[in-house]
């Protein structure tokens, strides 16, 4: 039988392959319209939190864009949509993940290091946030952090409850400087742009590279960043014994150095006081991706599995990151089990017979039982043994 002189059988054909075609460029219509699948994928809606508060905006920026990546990346593999919603703080975010209310969740390793995480589970490190400290250049006196202690110069060290003012805290404590021997202001980020060069002459910032208020403060007044050699002394490779304890105690921090060199192509009217001075030795702690222990194993896999294989886009939020790189943390949180799959595959853990929950970052390797061994980035440690607690 013909069909205007084409033959029903190539017809047929001539039909399946338009129908495949029409499926493949309206795929994401007809799922909107076929109530079973509607349904289906309503039913499977993810939202991750992320935590902007008034001091950082990359987290829902971040967010906005893996969406992105996720429904290109994933419309054909993972049957899930990604919703983004902005709350209060970091603090916030873990709570709302820890309890359930939503599957995934962005803070810092030092929020985490201080937050009931009992429901937490590991994906991977994002971007770092680095303790920034500005000085106005009129500042003759204070070159260190610690020549803040006696001195009649005021620090500015971010609101009540911001993360800078409770690290700013904890950098007190760790440097030996009582609170009540530093001038401090806990004011709004609003007065502090009108109050910076006048009567606050120092500010405390834990932030990413990009950073509008860091911006505003540098274009208005003449600024220059002082060191955290206390913390720091300024060798990546190596720790004293005293940097040794700190950080045993305190994995959520590492040491690093800021560059001027890149702070320049992003603040301009950024000066230093030596020429020859090229970094600051200073702190950070990480932005980490984190998820609900009740997620399913498909979920995180996916979702590591597009953040890894879109590094090359990602590149505005985490800088020139391996799979090494955002694999890597020291807080003692129990690992996704999808991440987990994703890891393995990638032959990044290997796990022990002795010690299932042993991670080693060596493929080949055997973990020591009762240990967990990594291999870092350089500007933290080349390799070190911490105990799993």
């Amino acid at each position: 039988m013909c069909l205007y002189g084409i033959s029903m059988e190539l017809f047929l054909v001539y039909l399946a392959v338009a129908a495949i075609f029409f499926i493949y460029f309206y795929y994401d219509n007809l799922r909107a319209f076929n109530p079973f699948i509607k349904e289906y994928y309503l039913a499977k809606e993810r939202v991750i939190t992320f935590a902007t508060g008034s001091e950082e905006n990359i987290n829902y920026e971040f967010g906005n864009y893996l969406n992105v990546l996720m429904k290109e990346h994933l419309k054909r593999v993972g049957y899930f949509k990604v919703n983004v919603s902005s709350v209060v703080s970091n603090a916030e975010s873990i709570e709302q993940t820890n309890i359930g209310n939503t599957d995934f969740g962005i803070a810092t390793e030092y929020t985490l290091s201080k937050a009931n995480t009992k429901n937490i589970r590991y994906i991977c490190s994002l971007y770092d946030a680095n303790v920034l400290i500005l000085s106005d250049n009129r500042n003759t006196k204070i070159f260190d952090f610690n020549d803040l202690e006696g001195s009649s110069i005021v620090m500015h060290i971010g609101p009540k409850g911001s993360l800078s003012n409770s690290m700013a805290r904890q950098v007190m404590a760790l440097c030996g400087i009582p609170v009540e021997r530093v001038k401090i202001a806990e004011t709004p980020y609003d007065t502090l742009i009108e109050d910076y060069g006048k009567s606050i002459r120092v500010v405390f910032l834990v932030s990413v590279m990009n950073n509008d208020l860091l911006l505003k403060l540098t274009n208005s007044v003449s600024s220059h960043f002082i060191t955290l050699n206390k913390l720091n002394n300024g060798n990546l490779y190596s720790k004293t014994a005293a940097e040794i304890q700190i950080y045993k105690e305190n994995p959520y921090l590492h040491k690093t150095l800021i560059s001027y060199q890149n702070f320049f192509k992003t603040y301009p009217a950024l000066t230093r006081l030596n020429e020859r001075q090229h970094y600051i030795p200073s702190i950070k702690t990480r932005y980490v991706l984190f998820s609900n222990s009740n997620l399913e194993e498909d979920i995180g896999y996916f979702v590591l599995k597009t953040i890894v294989e879109q590094l090359h886009n990602l590149e505005e939020f985490i800088q020139k990151a391996t799979l090494m790189d955002i694999g890597f943390s020291l807080l003692p949180l129990e690992m996704d089990k999808g991440a987990r799959k994703f890891y393995k595959e990638q032959n990044i853990i290997v796990t022990s017979e002795q010690n299932p929950d042993c991670i080693y970052y060596i493929n080949g390797a055997k973990c020591p039982e009762d240990t967990m061994e990594l291999t870092g980035r350089l500007v933290d440690i080349n390799a070190f043994n911490i105990n799993v607690i």
